[in-house]
């Protein structure tokens, strides 16, 4: 544990003082953890406009790819613990990791606890401390906001990759883009999580009841292909199992069960001993989650270019179109069995009427015809 102390121990009304003492900090941290300067103390170049910046810092292709690379964002992302996350930080988890940043360790002070990030590429770090402990309606937060969004890029060492990139906004956005995804994902899931209904939570959801016939219709047809039967027959595991899924959570491991979401990396676990508890489907997200997060998953609204939507938004209307599908299908399906049936009475009915006549004919006696 390192020892970092303010000179402001006692709560201040005083927005310069508090400024001062936040600035404090920043400088004793970056001390105490033997890192770079301040950023003010940093004289860098910037590239003139018509400077090439690729052929400055040297990029290679494949490095231009990378600001479209989801799987090294999440990589990356998932080093970030709840700790940083949770807590009242000048820049986010998402933004660390779009400009390049992996989370290290925490370093625990008297009064604050600094998360230490580092960059793979050019060995730079950062620190960043917890603004909990002070007022957000101070004006001087926003100054040192600021400073962590600028050092962002400035931490990097000069000639890293990152230091005039960061990742797409893509890279964090709702990962499902069709149908034939969503569809894949709830079956693939809904019946594994079914295999395990024994150790299921309690959910909570937004669901009204219209989405939850919507939600067991489908998992009737789609877990038993029970068509006929699906509007009356109700399974609470197998609507939990099939609804988990919409908001993005899914069954990772069978020996040790947990619940995981792959685009924000929390966890929950499944046992017999927390059955019980509430899991709130949309609540055990983490802030910045595409699930959740409408400006995050940049889904637009069918027909807008303005309004967003989150990706378990978009989850509940591909259930609701792949329901009415199935309705389709199973009404396409009774209309053919019954043009069918009316069929076989017309056939039935010409048979008794054929069978008629040839008795009536066999009653009759039996006249030679004339030679």
């Amino acid at each position: 544990m390192i020892n970092i102390t303010t000179t402001t121990t006692t709560p201040t009304n005083n927005a310069l003082e508090i400024a001062n003492e936040i600035l404090e900090l920043m400088s004793k941290v970056r001390k105490e953890l033997n890192l770079l300067p301040p950023l003010n103390g940093i004289k860098r170049k910037l590239p003139d406009e018509d400077e090439d910046v690729h052929k400055r810092v040297k990029l290679s292709p494949s490095d231009v790819n990378r600001i479209y690379d989801r799987n090294e964002f999440l990589g990356r992302l998932k080093t970030y613990p709840g700790i940083y996350i949770y807590s009242r930080r000048p820049v986010s988890a998402v933004a660390c990791a779009k400009n390049g940043w992996y989370y290290e360790k925490t370093v625990e002070s008297l009064d604050n606890d600094v998360g230490l990030l580092s960059c793979k590429d050019c060995k730079g770090t950062l620190a960043v401390i917890d603004l909990s402990p002070h007022d957000p309606s101070n004006p001087q937060i926003n100054k040192i906001i600021t400073i962590y969004e600028e050092g962002l890029k400035a931490y990097h060492k000069e000639g890293c990759f990152w230091e005039f990139s960061q990742c797409n906004d893509y890279v964090n956005s709702f990962p499902i883009s069709t149908y034939k995804e969503a569809l894949e994902l709830v079956c693939t899931q809904g019946k594994l999580l079914y295999s395990q209904q024994h150790i299921l939570p309690n959910i909570v959801d937004p669901l009204d009841k219209y989405q939850r016939r919507a939600v067991n219709q489908v998992a009737q047809h789609y877990e038993h292909n029970k068509d006929e039967a699906m509007a009356i027959v109700t399974d609470s595991s197998l609507i939990t199992a099939y609804t988990l899924p919409l908001y993005g959570w899914k069954l990772k491991s069978t020996e040790v069960p947990y619940l995981q979401c792959d685009s924000c990396f929390q966890r929950y676990s499944l046992s017999q001993e927390n059955k019980s508890d509430q899991f709130d489907v949309i609540k055990e997200h983490r802030p910045n989650c595409p699930w959740v997060s409408s400006t995050d998953a940049l889904i637009y609204r069918p027909g807008s270019q303005q309004g967003l939507m989150n990706g378990y938004g978009w989850m509940l209307g591909f259930v609701n179109k792949e329901h009415l599908l199935l309705l389709e299908a199973l009404e396409s399906n009774r209309t053919a069995l019954q043009h069918l049936s009316d069929k076989k009475d017309a056939l039935r009915k010409k048979l008794e009427e054929d069978t008629k006549r040839i008795l009536l004919a066999a009653s009759k006696p039996f006249t030679p015809s004339p030679e």
